[in-house]
């Protein structure tokens, strides 16, 4: 015999429907948004011995590129579905719209850093201090914020 499915089983089946493609976002949108913005060296500049940028070949770019859009697909269909916690509750963009931020504020501020350039690069300090401490507050609020709204949800199913 089959068991029947309880309402606190549904439930988190809908909060792993929620939460696995919300944790994929933050990788996959730094990578999108590393591979969108592209290489931001100088002609003739020097790398520096302070950062190194990953020697990818052109072609595994690409395919870092586009297997990340890949995954933001499929982590916007998957949130899309009626049983998501996100359809049904909009408190849940919340928490989706900082990670999303988060991932392309890291992103930009690793191209930065990893540019090549003629003399200082000044781009390092501009943007790595106001783009590191937002994005932490952004992972750090939707952490706060997804925990707050889960137990919500599973005080609400226990009822």
């Amino acid at each position: 015999m089959r068991p029947t499915t309880t309402a606190p089983d549904r439930t988190t089946a809908a909060a792993v429907a929620t939460v696995v493609p919300l944790a994929l976002l933050l990788p996959a949108t730094a990578v999108a948004v590393w591979w969108a913005v592209g290489d931001l060296s100088t002609p003739g500049g020097d790398p520096g011995p302070e950062f190194a940028d990953p020697r990818l070949s052109a072609a595994g770019e690409t395919a870092a590129g586009v297997l990340s859009l890949l995954v933001l697909l499929a982590a916007a269909v998957l949130l899309s579905r009626r049983s998501s916690l996100l359809r049904r509750d909009r408190r849940w963009w919340a928490v989706l719209l900082p990670v999303v931020a988060a991932g392309a504020l890291l992103a930009v501020a690793h191209r930065v850093a990893t540019a090549a350039t003629v003399g200082a690069n000044i781009g390092i300090g501009l943007i790595s201090l106001p783009g590191v401490v937002l994005a932490a507050a952004a992972l750090l609020w939707s952490l706060l914020r997804g925990s707050r709204l889960l137990l919500q949800h599973r005080r609400r199913a226990r009822r």
